[in-house]
């Protein structure tokens, strides 16, 4: 069983093995008029991610405070979907390490490719709203649409909150 929840919505309580259909409606008001309706709920057979690789995405707090700072909104990191949070770099300070291998606790990570964002980054993660075209942001404030790098684990270990990282 799942349970959906949206401000402008009751809870939706289903099984999405049986009731597909249920969430199909339930998401149809939220739903932009120009893009195709919602119809039925489908079993994935793979992953669905943005990359085909196992990566590990790092993104940065003061390349987000950049973002929010210029925008004017309190974007938070919800809607990036990041893995590791770092604070204490400058701003995008995360594309200049691409190549390199970093430490974090005792995992060792080599950062592989900025991740370059889409659409769903324009969505408010609190009221699922489109409030911003996060693309052409981040092309007006950087000159490209990333934010963010992908890294594949070299040594897998644990990482916790507020290990350091060593480049």
């Amino acid at each position: 069983m799942i349970t959906l929840s949206h401000p402008e919505l009751s809870d939706l309580h289903i099984d999405p093995e049986t009731q597909g259909d249920a969430l199909a409606e339930w998401v149809r008001p939220l739903w932009p008029a120009n893009f195709p309706a919602p119809t039925r709920l489908v079993r994935a057979t793979t992953a669905w991610a943005d990359v085909s690789q196992p990566y590990v995405s790092i993104l940065s707090r003061a390349t987000l405070d950049v973002v929010e700072r210029e925008t004017g909104l309190a974007i938070g990191t919800d809607r990036w979907r990041g893995n590791l949070w770092i604070d204490g770099w400058k701003p995008e300070a995360e594309r200049g390490i691409i190549g390199r291998i970093l430490t974090i606790g005792g995992a060792e990570l080599r950062v592989v490719e900025p991740i370059t964002r889409c659409p769903a980054t324009s969505a408010n993660t609190e009221t699922g709203k489109l409030d911003l075209d996060m693309p052409a942001t981040l092309q007006k404030l950087f000159g490209h649409r990333d934010f963010g790098v992908y890294a594949q684990v070299v040594t897998g270990g644990t990482v916790r909150i507020g290990d350091e990282v060593v480049l």
